[in-house]
């Protein structure tokens, strides 16, 4: 087989990966750390530590627990008859 030539042809592109970066997306990180780390807002500890992807910045928990004491959604609570 002449060299650069695969078994499909020397004209047919490679497959592209699964895991290939999408044109346009981030990888989500840096966008994530405006979301609170739900590990620390429920538990009061992370397992990551700084290499968490979510905000463990107390301004960011103290808002998103004042949102899930007063309910986000629209639909009915448990407690609603």
């Amino acid at each position: 087989m002449p060299e650069g030539a695969t078994a499909r042809g020397p004209d047919v592109p490679k497959p592209v990966s699964a895991r290939a970066p999408t044109p346009g997306r981030k990888g989500g990180k840096k966008e994530d750390k405006d979301k609170p780390c739900f590990n620390l807002l429920d538990k009061g500890e992370c397992q990551f530590g700084d290499s968490c992807r979510y905000s463990h910045d107390p301004d960011v928990i103290a808002k998103a627990e004042a949102l899930r004491e007063r309910g986000k959604g629209k639909g009915k609570s448990k407690n609603d008859s």
